[in-house]
């Protein structure tokens, strides 16, 4: 198969190439998650244009194998477009079967900074793109369209080796096969509001403390639901958007929570009402999560203190991390409650 699909090597080949319109593609970001912090923490460069290579080697093979069309690389990021091709009828599922493969073939591909395989990130929105050719200087197709931007953000939103997609994508796959299971969930995304979202579930490997499993048996199960209404829950965040949110997803577990959009505001609640668990936002104005933390920690140190961040790098290495019990990022979705219940039920002792 050819680099580009036939007809496009005709239009490149003319000066006077028009712009294209293709109604319906799916654009796929990929990056490295924590790139910069290996760029700026790795002296010998050569170690991550090694990276890169092998990566872009892979991704190149993949896209070949899938009848995928690569774009253009930006540093770390690898944007390709699947559904240009003509022989490619089905080209919804040969954009998830690439981005899977991608993902369980990363063994190889070693972060210089920790010596384990590299780990990446992959949105995938689909919708109509305008295809152009740019002439000026030094001849380079550009894509216009919307699922070019959503794809970029619904990358930004995936955790490590995760594969995030839009509704567009997620409905148009399932109108053809049911193969692949995914998870629905919501996140404020910028420049598009709260948006919905559906994570690939069947390339994630669960480790045990991540399986979906809370209870061990029924009775169990009817115990805690009990004694989870019981532990008091406050969430810290200065976005309305993420707290309506989790008030969904804690709501759903049968959880008690009290929401506050202003840190401020917290300090007075958690003065004048006893909480077992404080969920805090770590950026946030005037008293960040970090300084929210220590002035909790001095009213009441029996307190659960949980941080959540966008940036896993943030809730690993900083050095104010002795007032948190555990971390989690955002997205929130619900294995990350179900972990939070999993870590809270020693309280469940102090509270029967």
């Amino acid at each position: 198969m050819e680099i580009y699909p036939n007809y496009f090597n005709e239009i490149i080949q003319n000066i006077d190439m028009k712009p294209k319109i293709f109604n319906q593609v799916c654009v796929i970001f990929i990056d490295i998650v924590d790139y910069t912090i290996i760029v700026k923490n790795t002296l010998d460069l050569i170690k991550i244009k090694t990276m890169l290579d092998l990566l872009f080697e892979l991704s190149d093979k993949l896209v070949i194998k899938h009848k995928i069309f690569k774009l253009e690389t930006i540093g770390d990021a690898y944007v390709c477009i699947g559904g240009l091709y003509l022989d490619s009828p089905d080209f919804y599922s040969d954009t998830l079967n690439f981005c899977i493969e991608l993902i369980n073939n990363l063994d190889t591909i070693i972060n210089p900074l920790d010596q384990n395989p590299i780990k990446i990130r992959i949105g995938i929105a689909s919708g109509n793109i305008l295809f152009n050719l740019s002439r000026h200087i030094r001849p380079r197709i550009t894509c216009i369209g919307n699922c070019m931007n959503l794809a970029a953000r619904l990358q930004s939103c995936a955790k490590p080796n995760e594969i995030i997609c839009s509704e567009n994508f997620y409905l148009n796959y399932k109108n053809k096969n049911d193969k692949i299971s995914f998870v629905h969930f919501l996140c404020d995304i910028k420049s598009f509001g709260l948006t919905n979202m559906y994570l690939v579930k069947n390339n994630i490997s669960l480790t045990k403390s991540q399986e979906l499993v809370v209870y061990n048996s029924i009775q169990e199960k009817k115990l805690y639901i009990d004694l989870l209404l019981k532990v008091s829950i406050l969430i810290i965040d200065d976005s309305n958007i993420t707290l309506k949110i989790l008030t969904r997803l804690f709501k759903k577990f049968n959880l008690n929570i009290t929401t506050v959009n202003c840190p401020e505001k917290s300090i007075e609640l958690f003065n004048n009402y006893k909480f077992d668990v404080v969920i805090t936002d770590i950026d946030m104005p005037i008293i960040n999560g970090y300084e929210l933390a220590k002035k909790l920690n001095i009213i009441n140190d029996k307190t659960i203190i949980i941080y959540m961040s966008a940036y896993e790098n943030i809730l690993t290495s900083n050095n104010e991390n002795k007032f948190v019990d555990f971390f989690i990022t955002k997205p929130i979705r619900d294995n990350d409650i179900i972990n939070i219940i999993k870590y809270i039920k020693p309280l469940f002792s102090r509270i029967k």
